[in-house]
């Protein structure tokens, strides 16, 4: 399945999903908001094998969580609610991230609670 042919260009997945996540500012939350997508059907896919990532994910997404309020309507005057789509993406990275996955995201996001 798709597990086989990820597993390989894992490492590389994972350093394009940060390089996005950190290159995008609050002017652009669709943009955000899609690539928080990508890492949730990239968790959903190949589960405990995006752990050892976690951490690249954790400080950008903590970051956005932090300083986004509600809804954000953006230029295309559609509501994007970037806050519940970043704790949505912790969910997804918990529920699929294995026994360890909850310790390693609170540790770095402390208001995050399941």
């Amino acid at each position: 399945g798709s597990q086989e042919k990820i597993l390989p260009i894992l490492t590389i997945i994972a350093q394009k999903l940060r390089e996005s996540l950190t290159g995008i500012n609050k002017s652009s939350p669709e943009a955000f908001s899609a690539i928080l997508d990508v890492l949730i059907l990239l968790s959903q896919n190949v589960g405990e094998n995006l752990t050892q990532f976690y951490q690249q994910f954790l400080a950008p997404i903590g970051s956005v969580l932090m300083k986004t309020g509600g809804p954000v309507v953006s230029k295309g005057g559609k509501s994007v609610d970037v806050k519940a789509k970043c704790l949505e993406a912790l969910q997804c990275l918990d529920e699929n991230g294995g026994e360890g996955a909850y310790a390693i995201i609170h540790k770095k996001i402390p208001t995050y609670a399941r």
